[in-house]
């Protein structure tokens, strides 16, 4: 799966997210926001994790 780069406009952090080619270009989701907002906070990606446990799941119940 592709992982693509992006840096935070507001802090220039920067992180990866990893993206199906399907899904780049589409709007992100709700989630992918908070995620953003968690990490912008100074949260560190295992306490997101663990804060959100269905994290990456998809209404399907696929990952």
């Amino acid at each position: 799966m592709p992982t693509y780069d992006f840096i935070c406009n507001h802090c220039e952090k920067r992180f990866e997210v990893f993206m199906t080619f399907s899904e780049y270009g589409k709007k992100p989701t709700p989630e992918f926001d908070d995620v953003v907002d968690r990490l912008e906070a100074g949260q560190s990606p295992d306490e997101i994790e663990s804060a959100l446990p269905d994290l990456g799941a998809d209404s399907t119940g696929d990952e």
